[in-house]
């Protein structure tokens, strides 16, 4: 007997966050019965666009009906505001390179009186061309999973249904970052000029060769030890190996052995003895 592969919506924190958001509107039944139509495959066909998604989902009639999801859009001004508070911390912008939500990023929007995953049922607009007149209807309901799922793969994507596309985004924050690079240049350049360095100084040869083995004075170097900021990055922007499809999670397995691996590294690197 073959098992089958179960799907997983919500695999990343900003995937589990927007299937929180759901279950936060007391949609139990009608959530379970469209996590059941994902798994089966019954949403043909998804689209995501700015401030709506697209989808056919088929039915127990086997008709496929259109559903459509909307999110409203922030405006150019408001993104401005957004770009500027995430350039001022690089790992923004490295982090989304990367394949990752930042975990900071609501408190960026929330600087803006504003918020990247839906708050309450009036910040979303849904429909379906099916008769079921329940709201959602286990078709957007199946939707919403799927949504989930592809925006594990993809967090620009939630930011394109806030409005922004990926370019204009990182393009964007890019900008701003050589922007902000390049005046801080221009001020060093400028004290350093300020404060010319003495040209008569005058060294010991010497006796600088005879004790450049010595490692004196190597207490005082700064060593820090920690994990990098960004796990497994390139993994994640690879995805899932095509000739691994239907198999077992490849890349879950070589990001346990990058974390044995980074672990032992770790604790190498800190031993004094």
């Amino acid at each position: 007997m073959t098992r089958q592969t179960r799907r997983a919506f919500g695999s990343t924190w900003w995937g589990k966050r927007w299937i929180e958001v759901l279950e936060s509107f007391d949609w139990d039944n009608r959530l379970t019965r469209g996590r059941t139509y994902a798994r089966k495959g019954n949403v043909l066909s998804i689209h995501i666009h700015p401030g709506l998604v697209k989808a056919k989902v088929i039915g127990r009639e086997k008709i496929p009906y259109n559903v459509k999801i909307g999110l409203a859009t922030f405006k150019e001004e408001a993104w401005d505001e957004i770009l500027d508070h995430m350039a001022d911390r690089a790992i923004y912008t490295a982090k989304l390179l990367a394949g990752e939500m930042p975990e900071e990023i609501g408190e960026v929007f929330k600087s803006v009186q504003l918020s990247l995953f839906p708050e309450n049922l009036n910040d979303l607009y849904t429909s379906c061309s099916c008769p079921d007149m329940a709201s959602p209807c286990r078709h957007i309901a199946a939707v919403y999973y799927v949504l989930a799922a592809e925006l594990d793969k993809d967090p620009f994507l939630l930011f394109e249904l806030r409005g922004i596309t990926r370019e204009k985004l990182v393009s964007g924050l890019r900008r701003r970052r050589t922007v902000s690079n390049v005046g801080s240049n221009v001020e060093d350049h400028t004290t350093n000029q300020e404060e010319p360095m003495d040209d008569h100084t005058t060294y010991d040869v010497d006796d600088i060769m005879n004790r450049y083995w010595d490692m004196l004075g190597e207490d005082d170097i700064p060593i820090i030890i920690e994990p990098p900021v960004i796990n497994e990055s390139i993994l994640k922007r690879l995805g899932e190996p095509t000739f691994m499809k239907n198999k077992r999670d490849m890349i879950r397995q070589i990001e346990s052995s990058y974390k044995r691996i980074m672990l032992r590294a770790l604790n190498i690197g800190s031993d004094d003895s």
